[in-house]
């Protein structure tokens, strides 16, 4: 497919192989080249491929993670995660940076994963056939083993890392997937997503629409012009995930109070299996217990 150096040279600066890769493939045409004007050729290809490995590897420290949150930000513009893209110029470092915001439903999250795939496309980070694959066996390989969708967000974040800040250069979408480890970062990404992704209730991801335990009312507002009136069921042993992530109830009862309590959702390791903090303050305004005791999933 790629019969000319120069082709070899635009296959590793587009992802469609690695530099390494790249490298191994002009090295063996060189050594079966039989003219000087060939070898010129390939030797002058090499050097390209060689600037353009450290261009790479200088200038574009996180790219795939910051297009991904630049794509967040078109869902919504709630604050979550920093990102940052530091280009290195002759003249001094520029830093552009991007605030992830996580997904709040499926939806908003296949809309996330169509824009990306468009973008790094147009950007020639990678080609569709390669990109499409990527997300098959990340995104809906995932979703097809019946997992979480915010699973499935956290262990695209972490593909996206592994490519991001490979220090050798070699990793890319068309090799990251089935270079192993696919148990160690699902096994990550769930404990991502049970921190990120909690919603009100004990249980971890649970969805809107679940019902009370013990209970067949439906938690979920079916009445879009309900507001909250700022109360809430301070005899609920649960907290609510909308008041400790800052932003308005989504759980309400008839009269548009919460259906949960309005308590600090923090995970704790002295209060038993499934332990919250409980303190009358909201997670996201920093809870004050105590920072031994704090953990990122609950306790067991």
């Amino acid at each position: 497919m790629y019969t000319q150096s120069n082709a070899v040279v635009k296959a590793a600066v587009y992802g469609h192989c690695s530099f390494a890769e790249a490298s191994a493939i002009l090295s063996e045409r060189l050594d079966a080249a039989g003219d000087m004007p060939s070898i010129e050729k390939i030797r002058g290809a090499m050097d390209s491929l060689k600037s353009a490995s450290e261009s790479a590897v200088n200038t574009a420290t996180g790219t795939h993670m910051f297009v991904w949150a630049r794509v967040s930000n078109v869902i919504s513009k709630r604050l979550d995660l920093t990102f940052k893209l530091e280009a290195a110029g002759k003249s001094k470092a520029t830093s552009h940076s991007a605030t992830l915001v996580r997904p709040e439903t499926e939806s908003e999250f296949y809309e996330m994963v169509h824009l990306f795939v468009m973008v790094v496309i147009s950007l020639g980070l990678s080609s569709a056939i390669i990109v499409m694959k990527f997300i098959d066996d990340v995104v809906f390989g995932t979703v097809r083993m019946k997992e979480h969708f915010g699973s499935a967000h956290e262990l695209l974040l972490l593909y996206l890392r592994e490519i991001d800040f490979d220090p050798a250069r070699v990793l890319h979408m068309a090799n990251v997937f089935r270079r192993g480890g696919q148990d160690t970062l699902m096994s990550e990404a769930r404990r991502n997503a049970a921190a990120s992704f909690r919603t009100c209730g004990a249980n971890l991801l649970q969805l809107d629409g679940a019902k009370y335990p013990g209970s067949d009312r439906v938690t979920k507002n079916l009445k879009p012009d309900l507001k909250p009136n700022g109360k809430h069921d301070d005899s609920s042993k649960k907290p609510c995930a909308d008041f400790n992530a800052g932003r308005p109830c989504r759980t309400l009862k008839a009269d548009g109070s919460c259906a949960f309590a309005h308590k600090c959702n923090q995970f704790v390791s002295d209060k038993g299996p499934l332990g919250y903090c409980f303190g009358p303050h909201a997670r996201c305004t920093g809870c004050t217990y105590a920072d031994d005791k704090k953990l990122k999933s609950p306790a067991k």
